[in-house]
């Protein structure tokens, strides 16, 4: 039998060297087993591509296998996938099973009968069934094919789901980008590769470049929501005429069959930006585009968004059975108003989101030219959302979308009257009467405070007068006096007809300076409720006069190995400690303290020169350092024992308190005060030195973040109930500051990828008539500084214009603060530089910029796990990171650069 061993141990190391390839080479996220795959393309390059003299892996596998002439060929063109997922699962029965059961071709194993089922797999007494059945998806990624048309007639395309163990074709190196998530649906931004997407005729895209695409991931308790939405998309695909300002999903792809498992996905092309985040100067590359914004250019693009209503209302002739659809979209709002920036020939506003839409066959829209369409309403009151959708359910329908676009052309024309700050200022005005619709629940007319901006704004163009007609007429309180679509589009295109000759063609002011950002004055909140007076804007001289970030600077670094896996981190507010925690320990270092040197030092070796906090049968829940003291939160690990917590303070003096309660988070201050963070709406004071707490009760049921000022001597807290913000402040003492802030504030706006983060702030001189005390930034992009004015808190809000930010600091002297902006997709993390000099302040809000940089300091920054803060040294700013390091994973790093010189 040596002859039958011998291949065996001739195919071991080349086994072993293959699958080493294959883990190289393996695409997908990194730290999900699940969701690894190899593509058709990898896997034949992976096996045919040569190496040195030795040859390709496939020719060495035949070659020592005996594989000849047509076996061999068959093999080759057949049976890569299969022979892949072999080796990956530590096949070693070459020689007798896979030359018996897999190569003869008269078994018919083949790739293109994969995938096998896991019954087949063991009715051929195969040892690695298990193994096989599982790892075998991991060759066979999703291919994309184009979504099928319906029909009323012929019902719904039947393309069969993909199998439940399936992996989608996502090119992520890490986790995945979400740019909007609701109610458990996630829109993510995903990389296909080459050669995997397919047209409807079954015809390969050919590409030799990835390709990126939104992806609309439905869970399977939204499988539902999924089976509707692609059912409205096959019907409104494949018209006699489409219509360029409709977003047509390319694919739609269920996954799994049981109701209980099934997840849904739905890919279509990128938009560069929606509408909300345009309103707000919040999408990529506005600078770039802003000069283009002219109110001919806007005014078009909402012409073709109403042509595109008038499409859907009107009826979509299908080219297969000249039947006509028609659609009700049921949530038209900014989000769902994409925009592609270079949609040939020119830029396109497309509307998106059929998932409530409601499209039916002309015959059940009744005969004639009747104007309204009915149905019960599938949405809840909001924003842009009709009164009737809220009093009177059983009449919504083609009216309602028409409201809907009324109030998104008063968000337009408030954009092209002054920018950004003027959609805001709208939207500020709204918000000043709860709910933030834009009807009055009392009368459900629209609010008074509307008509009066318009009214105000009469004298601002010539083409203003005839628009706020045209709005007032859509956004009527009787859903039977509501122009149609069609009347829509009419009456814009005579507007712009009127006025092409006069202004329309020039841009908007506030897109003449080019260094600004914003074109109103800002908007102070006061806790009245009351708006101050706007005073007359006049821009600086130039943005960020006071501070600029280096382009390069040199970094230092400490790092430490076998310190521990899963390790976070954070850095106190001065800048003495990094703190590293894993489940079971936390370890601070002072950082003046450390040898910046390039040799890594082990963890056993400087366990003793800072502070270490453990203790038995307890993890670690949260961490903090300022001033001479570090604390950790430990948590029982017996489940029975959850709530009784303890807090081991370390430093200038040593202290261990015991805590009972639901808690997430810590603070603690240079005074060794400790604040713990809880999840049932307060926060608990624990004073150095006493056993006593005081309980400091948050306006907002939920608490975003909470945090101790520079000096010890001030409690800031952030919390949100329902739709409002509240911003609080406490002395060190527990004694609440007089009044409260509190804000409506607007959640329709797309979740971005940043952090809500609070920064503490106190400013050598009044900012915009405020003493500042912190400052912060939702996930929405809403700014705000909190600051006292005349004894009493105040805020004065800015949008965030930057998506991604995490960390953020402000440096000692009080001009600038600096935020991190993760990186993206095709983008590398960042600095965001957030002027906040006194001569800006009295007469231009925050303004933020991005920092052109080229460092490594921030090149694997994680918000999750990593620590940022700036120190002042002498006449430098130095901004420490610290965090593990990707490799080796239990290893921890600590960086400084001198970022901006004096």
């Amino acid at each position: 039998m040596y002859w039958l061993a011998d291949p065996e141990r001739k195919l071991d190391p080349l086994r072993k060297e293959i699958r080493e390839t294959l883990v190289e080479e393996m695409q997908g996220a990194q730290h999900e087993d699940e969701l690894q795959f190899l593509t058709h393309q990898q896997i034949e390059d992976i096996w045919t591509r040569q190496r040195s003299q030795q040859g390709s892996y496939f020719e060495r596998f035949a070659k020592i296998l005996r594989l000849k002439g047509p076996t061999k060929e068959r093999v080759h063109l057949h049976q890569l996938r299969i022979i892949s997922t072999l080796v990956w699962i530590r096949f070693d029965q070459w020689t007798q099973y896979f030359m018996k059961e897999f190569v003869p071709e008269d078994r018919g194993r083949v790739d293109g009968g994969l995938p096998f089922d896991e019954r087949e797999l063991r009715q051929m007494v195969f040892d690695f069934s298990r193994d096989f059945f599982h790892e075998q998806f991991r060759f066979l990624p999703v291919r994309i094919h184009e979504m099928k048309p319906a029909t009323y007639t012929r019902g719904s395309s039947e393309q069969e789901p993909e199998h439940q163990k399936a992996r989608m074709p996502f090119l992520r190196k890490d986790k995945e980008e979400v740019m909007h998530e609701r109610v458990g649906i996630k829109v993510t931004k995903e990389k296909i590769p080459p050669q995997h997407m397919f047209k409807k005729s079954g015809k390969q895209i050919n590409e030799i470049q990835e390709r990126i695409m939104a992806v609309k991931s439905f869970p399977a308790s939204r499988i539902d929501d999924f089976t509707l939405e692609k059912e409205n998309l096959e019907l409104l695909k494949d018209s006699v005429k489409p219509n360029p300002n409709i977003l047509f999903s390319f694919a739609a792809i269920q996954i799994g069959r049981s109701r209980g498992s099934a997840r849904g996905y739905i890919i279509s092309n990128l938009a560069d930006c929606n509408l909300g985040e345009l309103l707000f100067g919040l999408c990529g590359r506005f600078e770039h585009r802003k000069a283009k914004f002219t109110p001919y250019f806007l005014f078009s693009e909402m012409k073709g968004v109403a042509s595109a209503i008038q499409w859907l209302h009107d009826g979509v002739r299908k080219s297969e059975t000249n039947e006509i659809i028609r659609c009700t979209h049921m949530d038209l709002k900014p989000s769902n108003i994409l925009i592609f920036w270079d949609d040939p020939p020119e830029t396109r506003w497309k509307i998106s989101d059929f998932g409530i839409s409601d499209v039916r066959h002309s015959d059940r829209f009744g005969s004639g030219d009747r104007p309204l369409t009915f149905t019960r309403a599938k949405q809840y009151p909001a924003e842009y959302q009709a009164p009737e959708v809220e009093f009177q359910k059983d009449k919504v329908g083609i009216p309602s979308d028409v409201w809907s676009f009324g109030c998104m052309l008063l968000d337009v024309v408030a954009l092209i009257i002054g920018g950004p700050d003027a959609a805001e200022h709208l939207q500020t005005l709204r918000n000043k009467e709860a709910p933030n619709y834009f009807y009055s629940t009392a009368d459900r007319s629209l609010k008074p405070q509307m008509v009066d901006w318009l009214r105000v704004m009469h004298h601002s163009a010539p083409w203003i007068p005839q628009t706020s007609l045209l709005i007032q007429d859509i956004l009527r309180t009787d859903y039977n006096q509501r122009p149609r679509a069609h009347r829509i589009v009419k009456s814009l295109g005579a507007i712009i007809d009127q006025y092409e000759e006069t202004d329309m063609h020039k841009s908007c002011p506030w897109t003449q300076d080019p260094e600004s950002l914003r074109g109103t004055a800002p908007i102070l909140t006061p806790l009245s409720g009351s708006t101050q007076t706007p005073s007359t804007y006049t821009a600086p001289d130039r943005l960020f006069p006071h501070f600029e970030i280096r382009n390069n600077f040199e970094v230092s670094s400490f790092v430490v190995e076998k310190f521990g896996v899963s390790t976070k981190s954070r850095m106190s507010l001065e800048g003495e400690w990094a703190v590293f925690r894993t489940v079971e320990l936390a370890f601070a270092v002072r950082i003046k303290e450390l040898p910046w040197q390039k040799t890594p030092v082990l963890f056993k070796n400087i366990r003793e020169t800072g502070v270490l906090l453990k203790r038995r049968s307890h993890q670690v829940e949260a961490v903090a350092a300022a001033g001479g003291f570090v604390a950790a939160l430990f948590c029982p690990l017996d489940p029975r024992n959850v709530d009784f917590k303890k807090i081991q303070i370390r430093g200038s003096r040593h202290d261990e308190l015991d805590f009972r309660g639901p808690a997430s988070g810590l603070s603690i201050s240079i005074n060794g005060d400790c604040l713990i963070h809880r999840d049932d709406g307060e926060l608990t004071l624990r004073r150095l030195g006493s056993q006593d707490e005081k309980s400091l009760k948050l306006k907002g049921a939920i608490l975003r973040t909470a945090a101790f000022s520079h000096d010890g001597n001030y409690i800031y807290a952030w919390s949100r109930s329902n739709h409002f913000d509240y911003w609080e402040i406490w002395t060190s003492d527990g004694d609440r500051f007089p009044g409260f802030c509190n804000m409506l504030i607007n959640i329709d706006t797309p979740r971005g990828s940043a952090n809500n983060i609070l920064v503490p702030w106190r400013g050598t001189q009044a900012f915009n008539g405020l003493e500042p005390h912190f400052l912060t930034i939702d996930t929405h992009g809403n700014g705000s500084i909190i600051g006292e004015e005349g004894g009493k808190l105040n805020r004065f809000g800015f949008a965030a214009r930057y998506d991604g930010i995490t960390h953020g600091s402000v440096i000692p002297n009080g001009t600038a603060a600096i935020f991190i902006r993760r990186g993206h997709l095709n983008s590398e993390p960042g600095f965001v530089l957030l002027d906040l000099s006194p001569s800006i302040s009295t007469k231009w809000h925050p303004s933020m910029r991005e920092v052109d940089i080229s460092s490594s300091f921030i090149h694997y920054y994680d918000p999750k796990y990593d620590g940022f803060v700036l120190q002042q040294s002498g006449a430098e700013i130095v901004a420490y990171l610290s965090g593990p390091t990707r490799k080796p994973k239990d290893a921890i790093v600590i960086r400084k650069a001198v970022i901006a010189p004096p």
